[in-house]
């Protein structure tokens, strides 16, 4: 079984991704990036409870991305995917700034 793992709902579930790599490593083929914002309600029920301001850019938000990364590294994560459910702004916009973000840490060439 293989599994493709998004960090944002990872840890608005409770779960630290890094940890959910760890547990699942050699079955995470896949992660989705998006940051999660301080005030985010963490909560285990429908999409619905969440909203839009909860995510946050890529280093904007409470995640530890090296940690993350280097976790998702470790597991054999093969796929890394930047995406955003709702944004500020344009999208595009928002996914630049990820990029960016992961680029100024040394973590773009995942």
């Amino acid at each position: 079984m293989r599994l493709e793992l998004d960090v944002f709902w990872a840890a608005v579930g409770g779960d630290a991704p890094d940890a959910v790599l760890k547990q699942w490593k050699g079955r995470v083929r896949s992660v989705h990036l998006k940051d999660v914002a301080r005030d985010a309600p963490k909560s285990v029920s429908a999409e619905t409870d969440i909203p839009p301001t909860a995510f946050r850019e890529l280093g904007q938000g409470t995640l530890n991305w090296p940690r993350i990364i280097r976790a998702a590294r470790a597991a054999g994560v093969e796929h890394y995917f930047v995406e955003m459910d709702f944004t500020p702004g344009e999208p595009l916009d928002s996914v630049r700034q990820c990029v960016q973000y992961l680029c100024g840490v040394n973590l773009c060439a995942v």
